[in-house]
């Protein structure tokens, strides 16, 4: 993954952080819905909320989750994994840091390859045994 250098001046690194709030388009209803949730744990002295949970530090987010696993029973839980569904998220994640100019992203944002190999199809081949068995050199490499 590749580690992204956040605006060092409070001040951007706070408009970074709502601009990316506002790019994840939560309905204030939903975003109320999990702040609901969220607040049950408190964190740092405080009840967490959506913003603190998103915005976060990485090296923060291990803390977040052992407090969120430890605070929500499992029906709070799935209801908040529902609402925080990275798939759905996905594209709107992707398009918020590709927007951002400013920031170096070489190589694929959730891989850190800096190329793509292709791969030849061995659709027709069933199982391990087989493959190695009929694979030509080159598909074996």
């Amino acid at each position: 993954m590749i580690k992204i250098k956040y605006p060092e001046n409070e001040i951007e690194r706070l408009a970074f952080e709502l601009l990316y709030l506002e790019k994840l388009n939560f309905s204030e209803t939903t975003q109320g819905k999990i702040d609901k949730l969220l607040n049950k744990i408190i964190y740092n002295g405080n009840p967490l909320d959506l913003t603190t949970l998103v915005t976060s530090r990485f090296n923060l987010l291990h803390d977040l989750n052992n407090q969120i696993q430890t605070f929500l029973n499992e029906q709070d839980s799935e209801e908040l994994a529902n609402y925080l569904n990275y798939t759905s998220k996905q594209p709107e994640i992707a398009e918020f840091f590709m927007d951002q100019t400013w920031l170096n992203l070489d190589s694929c944002f959730y891989c850190n390859l800096d190329s793509i190999h292709c791969f030849m199809d061995s659709e027709d081949i069933v199982d391990v045994l087989e493959f190695i068995n009929r694979a030509d050199l080159q598909q074996l490499q």
